[in-house]
């Protein structure tokens, strides 16, 4: 029969798996409602492609658009998807028992899921999954999160400009820093090192060129609007920027929840808010970077 949605359908693992992640119980009963009602076999020419980076995310695709209906277009506000990916999330588990790596890691990893679903409430104010197009790397087991950061397996593209020493085509490690990180020196320090002995432990023919970070939070123009003391300024400290670029806005979905085409309803809630949306109004771009972390194997 090969590997298939059946025989990760079960409702109480769903709910187990659920709990263990976090989920407030109105997601989880909406969860395992959908994997006990809907029709799975639709599902499972594509279940198996969620593990791979060539056809996670031609699968994802196809796993969102059958979950819309005429009579609900939004696929449940994308859950009913969700219950396909957590349901693979635990052959995932699976594939992390195959490497020898800890049932704490892969709950961490997996945690993006709850924390997916809560930036869509945060963002919408109802609770629904919309990163369908990004889930497929966690559940091929490509970004692990250790301690505050998570880290990426990834191959720059052959024609990537050079990032330190990595050049196109080399094998690298790139950061994701989850909404809910703490970016204070000692988390940091901690997230590095965890990382070097994870990689080296788990990975030890992967020979990364650099770990390397491409976000807003890198961009030099966030340096006019934090003080000293400022968490994003802590993680910018330890990167090499290599690339600016400062035709960018990518970041303010991130700053202020949601995307808004009008600049003068940008909230205000916090001072950067505040003096970016006076940046913004001023003609200015948020810009963004990218960089490497100096000196990471000495960490």
């Amino acid at each position: 029969m090969g590997l298939s949605i059946f025989n990760y359908s079960s409702s109480l693992a769903m709910k187990d798996l659920c709990e263990y992640l976090g989920f407030q119980k109105e997601v989880t009963d909406r969860l395992i409602n959908h994997i006990e009602k809907m029709d799975l076999k639709r599902f499972d020419p594509y279940f198996k492609g969620l593990f791979s980076l060539e056809t996670g995310e031609e699968s994802t695709k196809e796993i969102s658009a059958l979950c819309k209906t005429k009579e609900d277009p939004s696929g449940d506000n994308g859950l009913k998807a969700l219950s396909i990916y957590l349901a693979a999330a635990q052959h995932t588990y699976e594939i992390y028992k195959g490497l020898g790596i800890s049932r704490q890691v892969y709950l961490d990893s997996m945690e993006a899921f709850n924390l997916f679903v809560n930036e869509h409430m945060q963002s919408y104010g109802y609770y629904g999954f919309d990163r369908d197009h990004w889930i497929y790397r966690q559940l091929s087991a490509k970004i692990f999160r250790l301690g505050e950061l998570e880290y990426e397996l990834l191959t720059l593209s052959e024609n990537s400009l050079p990032i330190g020493k990595a050049l196109g085509g080399s094998p690298v490690l790139s950061v994701h820093i989850p909404s809910s990180s703490l970016l204070t020196r000692d988390a940091l320090d901690t997230s590095y090192g965890m990382a070097k002995e994870f990689f080296f432990k788990h990975f030890p023919d992967y020979n990364y060129m650099c770990v390397y970070c491409a976000t807003w939070l890198l961009s030099p123009v966030l340096k006019q609007f934090l003080k000293e003391g400022s968490h994003i300024l802590e993680f910018q400290s330890d990167y090499e920027i290599v690339h600016v670029n400062k035709e960018t806005n990518n970041g303010l979905k991130w700053i202020y929840k949601k995307e808004y085409d009008d600049f003068t309803q940008l909230p205000e809630d916090t001072s950067l808010m505040r003096n970016i949306k006076k940046h913004l109004l001023a003609g200015g771009k948020i810009g963004a970077a990218t960089g490497y972390v100096r000196d990471f194997d000495k960490r």
